[in-house]
């Protein structure tokens, strides 16, 4: 029993330092951004973030004042 615990305990260690290694070992201590708005590729196919589309949404009272907005 005991021995098993060691061998999940080594391999839980080991799993963590190797999903950890570009955070332990550079010079830019921290996870790398996973925001769309940190993203070149999303920002240059016109996609945002969750909290702008609610602001935009917000904006506008119901749909049909967002299609008049797009015919003007």
């Amino acid at each position: 029993m005991s021995q098993l615990l060691i061998i999940t305990l080594l391999l839980v260690g080991l799993s963590v330092l190797l999903l950890g290694v570009r955070v332990f070992f550079t010079k830019r201590w921290g996870f790398p951004s996973s925001h769309v708005d940190d993203q070149p590729e999303l920002r240059k196919r016109g996609m945002t973030c969750h909290r702008n589309q609610h602001r935009e949404a917000q904006h506008y009272k119901n749909l049909f004042d967002r299609i008049k907005e797009q015919e003007a």
